[in-house]
């Protein structure tokens, strides 16, 4: 079984000792992710599809800017986003990403649009249509979210599968 890349300067991956615990670590991992859907999942009103569509609609838009190592500083906040920045995903590009049909999609986008949450660009493709992070409920369930990330993180720290790089360097 060899391990997966990731990554991440300041901390390491012991994956002998995660394969030690692959159960429980494995369970810890899942429920941690179901906590985070159910959180998002309730701030936002959606259900688990719509969801899903959304936020791949709404990471895939921003997957370019958010790879720079030197965001500027005013993209820091919850300030909109200058539109210029966000770029546009195709529905069979959501349907690849998400792994449905792409006549649920459709039907999904939709929806989405009659809701004014996105806009559509060039040929047809689609991005968020932004301010998401001025809903107070969007940053009270990120906030939960990282909280799930430091629970996992804690356990994670504690059994020695995660193990922190004293020079900060690499997985």
């Amino acid at each position: 079984m060899s391990a997966v890349p990731i990554r991440a300067k300041a901390i390491s991956i012991d994956h002998q000792r995660f394969v030690a615990q692959a159960r429980p670590l494995g369970y810890l991992l899942a429920n941690g992710f179901l906590a985070q859907h159910a959180a998002l999942s309730a701030a936002m009103g959606m259900r688990p599809a719509k969801l899903l569509v959304y936020v791949t609609i709404v990471t895939a838009t921003v997957q370019k800017l958010l790879r720079q190592t030197d965001l500027p500083e005013a993209l820091h906040g919850t300030s909109p986003m200058s539109r210029s920045l966000i770029g546009y995903i195709s529905r069979r590009a959501i349907a690849a990403a998400t792994g449905l049909p792409r006549e649920n999609v459709r039907r999904i986008v939709n929806e989405l649009l009659a809701e004014d949450l996105l806009i559509v660009g060039p040929r047809g493709a689609l991005a968020n249509k932004g301010q998401i992070l001025s809903r107070p409920e969007v940053i009270t369930a990120l906030q939960g979210l990282l909280g799930e990330v430091a629970r996992m993180a804690d356990v994670l720290l504690q059994t020695g599968v995660l193990v922190p790089n004293a020079q900060g360097g690499s997985l």
